[in-house]
């Protein structure tokens, strides 16, 4: 049976990793501000998207949306991230961000254009963390 939670987690730590590196770390006013310090104090609605051992911390439903359209370089994104804390069970998280950048310039190897493409990133994730004492919580 411990076997089978060690792997589980183990996978789950792996899938996390490579859904950060698509969502690109974009989300959250606070988080942005402080660049990847923020990961080491996520305690707010964030925090499933950033750390979602922080969590375990919140004393409170927290939700967060967020829409960025920069026209210039046809770039949009948007999420919503929801935590959800309970007394008993530990704290749940839910996000869906959305990043979509068009009209991408592609050339060939000699520099003849050969048309635009796009890229277009839809992720969903949904976390979970308990909080031990009052400075370890694992998520």
């Amino acid at each position: 049976m411990k076997i089978k939670i060690i792997i589980t987690l183990l996978i789950l730590f792996i899938y996390k990793q490579g859904l950060c590196v698509l969502s690109e770390g974009n989300f959250g006013v606070r988080a942005l501000s402080m660049g990847g310090a923020f990961t080491a104090v996520a305690d707010d609605y964030s925090c499933p998207l950033w750390n979602p051992a922080g969590a375990g911390f919140l004393d409170k439903i927290n939700i967060g949306v967020m829409v960025t359209n920069i026209p210039d370089i046809d770039l949009y994104q948007a999420g919503i991230l929801y935590a959800q804390p309970t007394l008993k069970y530990g704290s749940f998280g839910l996000w869906l961000l959305d990043y979509r950048m068009d009209k991408i310039n592609r050339y060939d190897i000699n520099k003849k254009y050969l048309g635009d493409f796009f890229r277009n990133d839809l992720i969903a994730g949904v976390t979970y963390s308990k909080m031990y004492n009052n400075f370890i919580s694992i998520g």
